[in-house]
């Protein structure tokens, strides 16, 4: 597999699912290992999956949006998700959504 390490312009929003070093796993556990974000010119936003707990990682510009349901007995309580704008003056969490305690 390649990573792309550059991209015209024209990309601003890049998706990566992947377990990036330095998250804070689903269980509340801090990750032993993982991957770094490549940080590519010209990127206004990294949506990352994987990982279910709403968080930023690495980068300024790099978040995972999180999970509304909880899919796993050992996932962390309460659930939520990220609203996120991305405009011409970068990005804005706007809310975080917050779910309750229903299992999917």
């Amino acid at each position: 597999d390649e990573i792309v390490t550059s991209c015209s312009e024209g990309c601003e929003i890049v998706m990566l699912h992947e377990c990036f070093l330095g998250i804070t796993l689903d269980s509340g556990m801090s990750a032993k290992g993982g991957v770094r974000i490549p940080d590519i010119q010209h990127v206004r936003y990294y949506a990352l999956g994987d990982i279910h707990l709403h968080q930023k990682v690495q980068l300024d510009r790099a978040y995972y949006s999180g999970a509304p349901m909880q899919y796993t007995f050992g996932d962390r309580l309460p659930r939520g998700c990220m609203l996120v704008e991305v405009n011409k003056d970068g990005i804005k969490v706007i809310i975080v959504i917050a779910v309750g305690n229903w299992r999917g």
